[in-house]
């Protein structure tokens, strides 16, 4: 695609007027890009392949962690698709924004501030749409495979999930080395750089390989199992904390309802335990869907000793597909001296046809039992 030369933005800021260029420097390097720092190459690439993609101040700095705002980064990929809309003479970025909006790049009103710096969910999607105007629409990604290789892929935001993911599949926004995509990072200039490049030159994309990331991912949550060389008690970690492990461990696509379990007495609902979990472990007449009752354990093994996990899993092994029923509906477990209750349900469906007859679920709760949980939830379910 040819990109057309010549890109001055002007942002007026705190009573001045800061002029930011995207375009060639005329100099070979910046005072604060140095050969040592993982987006140097990348920098230098833009600012001197003759596109005028990119350039640093007046000073002579590039000011690669300085956040880039929402305008600055619309700017930016309207002109990297081939378009150079001059700026306005009230609001500087207008016309590019007015250029987004007429080729797709944006919806009205889906950025509230212009102004205001842009995190990573919301640069993925403008970096989709300028993806798909460039080389149309390729085939899906399989999102599912995709959000087991982000361990925070649950705190995705709905309107920006499948962006995301398909800005991560297809090479253009990678996550970090701890296997979190961070969605609310906030850009900056040395990461634009680095995604525009990746827009531009598919040779430059990153060849994403889920087995080799789940494998980095297992083994970096495994040291986080009760005993491991990394375990820190779940009761202990901040909510957040607990939940990026425990999501970790999951692989199935189970469902995992973290610190939400309650107890429901007329209108009145309580957060009873500090650290709960629930979740339901899928059946049909083959068996459990494919890595429920793993995941389950995972979740066990990261609160329990091995030998009070083999207790619970034991019994659920009882059930080996739909039909099949476990000794008792309700069953509750204590375990580790009595710190954690592990309580069992089945949902247990009669039809009037004999062959549907079974339990296609079994719910799970898993409640550390501190004061709060004994004297509410114990005191109304479990006596």
């Amino acid at each position: 695609m040819g990109l057309k030369k010549g890109l001055v933005l002007g942002v007026l800021c705190m009573g001045f007027f800061l002029v930011l260029r995207l375009g060639v420097s005329g100099r070979a390097g910046f005072t604060d890009v140095g050969e040592g720092d993982w987006f140097h190459g990348t920098v230098l690439s833009l600012a001197t392949d003759g596109r005028r993609i990119v350039q640093g101040y007046p000073d002579g700095s590039f000011r690669p962690q300085g956040q880039l705002s929402a305008d600055q980064f619309v700017a930016l990929t309207v002109r990297a698709l081939g378009n150079s809309p001059e700026n306005g003479t009230g609001y500087w970025a207008q016309p590019a924004i007015d250029k987004a909006l007429e080729l797709g790049l944006l919806l009205p009103g889906e950025i509230g501030d212009y102004r205001a710096p842009i995190d990573r969910q919301k640069m993925a999607r403008i970096l989709v749409r300028a993806l798909e105007l460039s080389e149309g629409t390729g085939e899906l990604p399989d999102f599912g495979v995709l959000e087991r290789c982000l361990v925070d892929s649950r705190n995705l935001e709905p309107a920006t999930r499948e962006a995301v993911l398909a800005a991560y599949g297809a090479g253009i926004l990678g996550g970090y080395p701890d296997h979190t995509f961070r969605p609310a990072g906030i850009l900056t200039r040395a990461e634009a750089c680095t995604v525009v490049e990746r827009l531009l030159s598919p040779d430059k994309r990153l060849v994403l390989e889920p087995e080799r990331i789940r494998e980095e991912i297992r083994a970096a949550m495994g040291a986080q199992l009760y005993g491991g060389a990394e375990w820190v008690d779940p009761v202990e970690q901040e909510v957040r904390e607990r939940i990026r492990v425990d999501m970790g461990l999951l692989e199935s696509g189970m469902k995992y309802t973290p610190n939400e379990i309650s107890y429901s007495e007329g209108s009145f609902f309580f957060n009873l335990s500090s650290d709960n979990a629930y979740g339901e472990i899928l059946y049909n007449r083959n068996g459990p869907l494919a890595g429920h009752v793993e995941d389950f354990k995972r979740l066990l093994q990261r609160r329990l000793p091995e030998q009070e996990v083999i207790k619970v899993m034991t019994y659920l092994r009882q059930k080996e597909n739909y039909q099949d029923l476990l000794p008792e509906e309700d069953k509750v477990f204590y375990l580790d001296q009595g710190r954690y209750l592990v309580r069992l349900t089945m949902v247990v469906h009669f039809k009037e046809n004999p062959t549907l007859k079974g339990s296609p679920l079994v719910g799970f709760s898993i409640l550390f039992r501190d004061k709060e949980f004994i004297e509410k939830y114990e005191r109304y379910v479990v006596e």
